[in-house]
């Protein structure tokens, strides 16, 4: 019986032997030692190990697959450094596990990059994330996808089978050279959602677009910018197609087609963007037809005050809605005659009578112009419509006739010839004054004859204080008369020379002024 014992003790040392050497051998294999699984992992690519890490900030993971597998619900991976994610070998970020992860830049460092490496070259293999379940939340983050300026037929982000990706202030996406529609993001499947809070869409290549939204799926934009991205900032694709639900500050703008036309929310001929709230940013929306009565999507009662933040990215058009709350373009007319209430009013002054007056600063030359007239609201621009105008100048015409108003002439110093002359001469250069169609060359003709029949006014050689002589005086006729009325006790003669200095001889009298009584 004792025997028996001291053998089931040796038994069960010699099994305790073969277990911790069977577990050393394990060690010395190089498997991955497994810990539970932590709310907060660490990746780092310069002191990070996947084999001896435990995913602490003092001995991180070395990559986000890792990290990723690692990473309990609702946990967070925090990159201490840049990263660089290769998909070369079926390298991937496969997101396929159901839990809500976070990926961002770990507290006190500067924020790190994910850049792509070696792409494999096989299109179903160059996504650097392919989210298939779950819920993905990227903030304080740059995903830079620029692999040496290489077209890759891939994405930066596939969201699939339901599941969710969460865009926050500091992430940004760019660099993405795709030969897919959907450089940036393809959203697909019922129940897949794009919420974009924040962050920026920026700088990325496409044969369609940076963001394709497929089929049940839904792209929800309450925040953040997508913009400068080549082949568009948004567009559709399936029937049904998925959604593009705006509110917020959200912004879409400055994003092109390859030859450079304004190409932001591609609408084709979907109905597809929901305008669900109060929208203070800005989108520009195209559609097939870009033409007034086309309809591209809905508004909510909360974002009808919101129409205007919507622009046409061509054309004179301008976002409406109709009695079911249908978002629908409306023509952007302008009319000169009045200035539109759809347009602001810069440079120019509105009168009492509903003209436009448009001060200048500095005097145009004489001659024939052309204004061209546009109105704006925001984004969107009517058609111009031009207006010839020519610009006369009166000034020196306007300057001789107060000139010879200020003389005060009399009109009994001059021959009745010359003085008519003037009066005919001044009566044309008011005339053309007062006339608003006037041309520059009937101002000037206007201008030349007042000044000849002024320097033509002739003075009356010899004046009587009553009565005229006769003939009119001259310097040829030497005998005059005239008639006075009985009453007449005595008679005044001015004289005006010719000259300062000249005088003349009357009955003997040389002076410039004779008295005969």
């Amino acid at each position: 019986m004792h025997a028996h014992h001291i053998n089931l003790r040796k038994i069960g040392i010699m099994f305790l032997i073969f277990t911790l050497v069977f577990t050393g051998i394990s060690v010395s294999l190089g498997a991955p030692v497994s810990y539970a699984a932590s709310s907060a992992v660490y990746v780092s690519s310069s002191k990070g190990d996947d084999i001896n890490g435990d995913g602490s900030e003092a001995t991180p993971y070395a990559t986000l697959k890792t990290a990723y597998t690692e990473v309990s619900d609702g946990g967070t991976i925090y990159l201490l450094d840049d990263i660089t994610q290769t998909t070369k070998n079926s390298e991937a970020l496969k997101l396929n596990l159901d839990k809500r992860v976070t990926i961002t830049t770990a507290p006190g460092v500067n924020t790190v990059m994910i850049k792509r490496g070696e792409p494999s070259g096989n299109n179903a293999l160059d996504t650097q994330f392919d989210l298939t379940s779950g819920e993905l939340t990227l903030k304080n983050i740059i995903i830079d996808s620029n692999f040496n300026n290489q077209r890759i037929s891939g994405r930066i982000v596939n969201v699939f089978g339901g599941s969710r990706l969460i865009i926050e202030e500091g992430a940004v996406l760019r660099g993405s050279n795709s030969g897919f529609s959907g450089s940036v993001i393809h959203v697909d499947n019922t129940g897949s959602v794009v919420e974009m809070k924040g962050g920026e869409i920026r700088e990325n290549i496409s044969t369609g677009a940076a963001v394709l939204v497929d089929s049940g799926s839904q792209f929800i934009m309450t925040g953040g910018l997508i913009t400068d991205n080549i082949g568009g900032g948004i567009s559709f694709r399936s029937n049904p197609s998925g959604m593009l639900v705006m509110s917020g500050e959200a912004r879409i703008t400055g994003n092109t087609n390859s030859t450079g036309k304004a190409l932001n929310v591609n609408m084709a001929n979907y109905k597809s963007l929901i305008l669900d709230g109060p929208f203070t940013g800005e989108a520009g929306i195209t559609t097939q037809s870009m033409t007034a009565g086309t309809q591209f999507g809905q508004a909510t009662d909360a974002g009808l005050g919101s129409i205007e933040n919507l622009f046409a990215d061509s054309g004179a058009l301008l976002a409406s809605y109709d009695a079911n709350n249908t978002l629908v373009w409306r023509s952007f007319k302008n009319e000169i005659s009045q200035p539109s209430t759809d347009g602001e009013i810069t440079g120019t002054t509105l009168t009492a009578n509903g003209n436009w007056e448009l001060p200048l600063d500095d005097t145009l030359n004489p001659g024939a112009y052309t204004i061209t007239v546009s109105a704006s609201n925001k984004k969107t621009q009517s058609e111009p419509v031009n207006r010839q105008f020519v610009v006369v100048d009166k000034t020196a015409l306007e300057n001789k006739v107060t000139e010879i108003s200020n003389e005060n002439l009399v009109q009994a110093e001059y021959t009745p010839a010359t003085w008519q002359a003037l009066q005919d001469a001044l009566d044309e250069a008011n005339r053309v004054l007062n006339d608003g169609n006037a041309t520059q060359e009937q101002v000037n003709n206007a201008l030349q004859a007042v000044r000849d029949a002024r320097n033509a006014l002739a003075r009356k050689l010899i004046i009587p204080s009553t009565g005229a002589l006769h003939p009119n005086v001259s310097a040829d006729v030497y005998e005059y008369s005239m008639n006075v009325d009985y009453s007449t006790t005595e008679l005044r003669f001015t004289v005006n020379p010719v000259t300062p200095d000249a005088t003349i001889t009357l009955n003997g009298h040389r002076s410039k002024q004779w008295t005969s009584q």
